[in-house]
């Protein structure tokens, strides 16, 4: 947009169009129901050089979101040990049961329900370097949201594939300053 200060128009914001992959996803198992998961979408933008996290040039970006505001851990270290309690011991409930906060974010994420990948706003699950500043991303649909889930065991697939047959979908990608 003309609105973008010039300190913005760096990296994927130097371009005025990027080819890209998009790719939605969920946290269920394809035999979990698709009903209360936690959509995803990430997106591979084309055209954009530069160095990477780790310190590897490319002409990829990548972003990956979610439909829910917040990560649910702070940190790696907070990862490491949620992944080591359910994936080693086996036992995610004794974890989540000794940090509350974690236990909170979760709950929320599970009440929220989508009834379309493609009518859902996502957020950035970590912070992005643009220019001198940090910030985050957000994805908002431009069709109005329809939550209209059903009982069908991968109702979301079927949307999605539905949606996409008939019409064009569009999102607003938006900059969010600390």
């Amino acid at each position: 947009l003309d609105s973008m200060p010039e300190a913005w128009r760096v990296g994927l914001f130097a371009h005025e169009r990027l080819d890209a992959w998009a790719r939605f996803s969920s946290d269920a198992s394809p035999t979990d129901n698709d009903l209360g998961t936690t959509l995803g979408i990430g997106l591979k933008l084309f055209g954009v050089p530069g160095e990477n996290a780790l310190g590897e040039t490319g002409e990829t970006a990548d972003l990956i979101m979610q439909n829910v505001d917040v990560f649910f851990l702070d940190d790696a270290r907070e990862m490491v040990e949620f992944t080591y309690a359910g994936t080693v011991q086996r036992d995610y409930d004794s974890w989540i049961n000794a940090h509350p906060t974690t236990r909170k974010i979760l709950d929320r994420m599970a009440a929220t329900v989508e009834g379309s990948a493609l009518t859902a706003t996502y957020w950035a699950i970590l912070p992005f370097r643009l220019g001198g500043e940090i910030v985050k991303y957000r994805l908002q649909p431009e069709t109005p949201p329809q939550n209209v889930p059903d009982d069908a065991q991968d109702y979301l697939a079927t949307d999605l594939r539905n949606r996409l047959a008939r019409e064009d979908h569009s999102f607003i990608l938006s900059v969010q300053p600390r």
